[in-house]
């Protein structure tokens, strides 16, 4: 009787050790930040005793100069779309054809506004500081960067002339790994079927708000799948066990999902530079109908006013290069407009060139390359 209470004692599983959530913190403040940069920055150059302009409509004066867009510009309560281009938003076409693959990186921090920040962080400190009490901040911090990475390269193969924000991908890549957690310790949570559930609610609800322009259902769908894969190559077993079977049986799962990360990021290169110059929704005929819908559901985007607001706001407000050049005074200048699929620069003159700035190389490429 000794021996078996004595067996039982050394089978029985010991609670997790709670480790704090340093990488949450950081990430909640750094995503915080770089949105009070993305909103100051929108703010740039703006006197604000002038009228008030769609690119800077909510404006605010406290310690430096703050502004959002119109709602119909961005209903996110964000930047301008210019300024989320020049803060990091990921756009394929420059990606792939100018080479700035460093927004692949800096978009899993950047939010298309106010309302997107909330509701991520909410999903953050709820979901990233359960996995890193239990698994620590390593572990964590690895997960949200190889899904904000795989997230943002769906973005940009799918959706290239779209600009995008890539802080989405990354706490949905947690989402999944959430639920690679509970599969593979479903015997040390409580009540595993409630947490299904509370992940399945708070995944279509991120689903339906990735409908919404500068957010889109590539980069939460391949990021909570990268998520689940790569929770079963960092994340513990929390009852190992002591038999030969299982030790050997949790190194195969770790291989496995070790191959199926590194395969994954392979192929997702190889067709992200592979669409170069071809028309990436091929790959995906009715894939756009996942990532923006104007709202509400089912309105006529050909009636002005009928939609709260279209897709075309989250096209890349800078989907071609601009110069622009004057001789004499910038009331009679020139500028060169180079389209991403044409062969020839566009040349405008005369134009008055004294207000050049990316929002106005954003209009003259709204107008010239679409």
């Amino acid at each position: 009787m000794a021996a078996a209470k004595a067996k039982q004692k050394i089978e029985e599983p010991e609670p997790p050790e709670q480790r704090r959530a340093v990488f949450t913190t950081i990430a909640v403040i750094a995503c915080t930040t770089v949105m009070g940069m993305e909103l100051r920055q929108n703010a740039a150059g703006v006197d604000f005793g002038k009228p008030i302009t769609d690119d800077c409509h909510f404006r605010m004066d406290f310690h430096g100069q703050f502004c959002a867009a119109a709602l119909s510009i961005n209903p996110l309560f964000g930047p301008a779309g210019a300024v989320l281009v020049k803060m990091g938003g990921v756009s394929g076409a420059r990606i792939v054809d100018q080479g700035e693959v460093w927004r692949l990186g800096a978009a899993m921090f950047l939010h298309g506004g106010v309302l997107h920040l909330l509701i991520n962080m909410a999903a953050l400190l709820g979901v990233g500081r359960q996995l890193e009490h239990i698994h620590g901040s390593m572990r964590v911090g690895c997960i949200y960067t190889l899904s904000g990475l795989y997230g943002a390269i769906a973005s940009a193969t799918f959706a290239p002339e779209t600009l995008s924000v890539g802080a989405s991908g990354a706490i949905f890549g947690l989402i999944g790994a959430c639920l690679g957690d509970i599969i593979f310790n479903w015997d040390m949570y409580p009540k595993p079927c409630a947490s299904l559930i509370w992940l399945t609610f708070l995944s279509a609800f991120q689903l339906v708000l990735g409908t919404m322009p500068l957010l889109d259902n590539f980069a939460h769908t391949f990021g909570f799948g990268m998520g689940l894969v790569s929770s079963l190559l960092f994340l513990k077993r929390l009852n190992p066990g002591r038999r030969c079977v299982a030790t050997c049986s949790r190194r195969l799962i770790r291989l496995i999902a070790a191959i199926c990360v590194f395969l994954s990021f392979s192929i997702a290169f190889g067709v992200m530079y592979g669409v170069r110059g071809a028309d990436a929704n091929e790959l995906c005929p009715q894939c756009s109908k996942i990532s923006c819908m104007p709202f509400p559901w089912g309105c006529d985007v050909e009636q002005p006013g009928a939609c709260w607001w279209t897709c075309d706001t989250a096209k890349s407000p800078i989907s071609c290069t601009g110069r622009a050049s004057f001789s004499t005074q910038p009331s009679n200048g020139t500028v060169e407009i180079g389209c991403s699929d044409a062969l020839a620069p566009i040349v405008l003159h005369p134009m008055d060139i004294s207000g050049w700035s990316d929002d106005y190389l954003a209009h003259l490429c709204r107008d010239l390359c679409d």
